[in-house]
């Protein structure tokens, strides 16, 4: 059984950070398209296990599943990963849509197992690093938390209540528990202390 493994979170809660964070301690492999189009890198793990990581991520601050061009194409892309590959993903607009992702646990039931890792990053921490990005980007248009991340961040925190009550596999966990527990669905074995980002 493969394990597919999507790390949620709003804006600035830290997981393209760690994503990219999972990708060092594998060996890059491949870039791969499936057969509707979905882009994904493929990395090995030591034991020679292929790991797909579902969208672009070089040349971008974030990447991941909102690189893919229509988000309702991730479900039949994981359904043909998962027959020879575990599967990474992550993105700001799933995070927010529970149905999304039962939709991917259901199309793959008999491939492997998903497990959802919502990022517990505090809101001011969202927050600050959202307006650093902006600031990076050079984006100074008005930015109001209240009306932008915050229902961001209330929907991503009903998914994950939507998820545990559908009895999936959801947890609420922290940048570095979800990096150090993705690694250990891999066989890679590196204690929460120990992740480096």
């Amino acid at each position: 059984m493969k394990h597919i493994i999507n790390i949620r979170g709003t804006n600035g809660s830290g997981k393209t950070t760690a994503v990219r964070a999972i990708m060092n301690y594998l060996t890059y492999h491949s870039n791969h398209t499936t057969s509707n189009d979905v882009f994904a890198h493929i990395y090995k793990t030591p034991a020679g296990e292929s790991v797909a990581f579902i969208g672009k991520y070089e040349g971008a601050v974030t990447g991941g599943v909102d690189r893919v061009r229509n988000v309702r194409d991730v479900v039949p892309a994981c359904a043909e990963l998962a027959q020879y590959s575990h599967i990474v993903m992550e993105g700001l607009l799933m995070s927010g849509l529970q149905q999304l992702t039962k939709d991917i646990a259901d199309a793959c039931v008999n491939l492997g197992v998903l497990h959802a890792l919502t990022l517990d990053t505090p809101k001011t921490h969202c927050i600050a690093q959202t307006l650093n990005r902006r600031a990076l980007a050079g984006n100074d248009k008005p930015f109001d938390p209240a009306k932008s991340l915050v229902p961001k961040y209330r929907a991503v925190e009903l998914a994950h209540l939507k998820m545990i009550a559908w009895g999936m596999d959801a947890q609420l966990v922290s940048q570095r528990d979800a990096v150090s527990l993705a690694l250990g669905y891999l066989g890679v074995n590196v204690p929460p202390q120990h992740v480096k980002f």
